[in-house]
């Protein structure tokens, strides 16, 4: 629109409607307008230079093509209204989504922090089962040698005996 009205001038060009175009001769006499535009037509008004009367043209003009629809302000409101509805339920599910996403980043940290432990107590787990199979192993050896240990006495006396039969026999 400042474009042209920089360029064209249309802000001083005046516009009339159809009661306007049904006075126009009062109109053009009375005003020193040189231009003038009603529903339908324009008229150019010049003064001849040299018997000083008024001279009037019109030409018709185009059905509208840009600009012809109506604004309806009741709908035009009712619009930004949904449309102020809608950016609040876009704002409260951006920050909705914000929450979940950080929830979910929080549930990342907390599910790999039990993984970790999980992991620990699989470790401690298998360590305790070797360790208990090492214990096994020894306890199961210790018996073994219980079983196949000597009794110093009864060995101490086969000893004396078979002794004192050797020293009966050199004697």
């Amino acid at each position: 629109m400042s474009y042209l009205c920089s360029q064209y001038r249309i802000h001083d060009v005046p516009v009339g409607t159809e009661k306007t175009r049904n006075m126009i001769e009062r109109v053009i006499q009375e005003t020193k307008l040189k231009q003038i535009y009603t529903a339908e037509e324009k008229y150019t008004v010049k003064v001849s230079a040299y018997t000083k009367l008024t001279l009037s043209t019109n030409i018709s003009l185009r059905a509208a093509q840009f600009l012809t629809s109506s604004v309806d302000t009741g709908e035009r409101q009712q619009l930004e209204n949904q449309q102020q509805d809608i950016n609040n339920v876009l704002k409260s599910l951006d920050e909705r989504l914000t929450a979940l996403r950080e929830r979910r980043r929080h549930l990342e940290r907390r599910d790999n922090e039990l993984r970790q432990k999980k992991k620990e107590l699989l470790e401690r787990e298998n360590r305790k089962r070797q360790l208990e199979s090492k214990i096994k192993v020894k306890y199961d050896s210790l018996r073994q040698l219980e079983k196949d240990a000597i009794n110093l006495e009864d060995e101490r006396k086969k000893a004396n005996v078979k002794i004192k039969e050797i020293n009966i026999q050199k004697a």
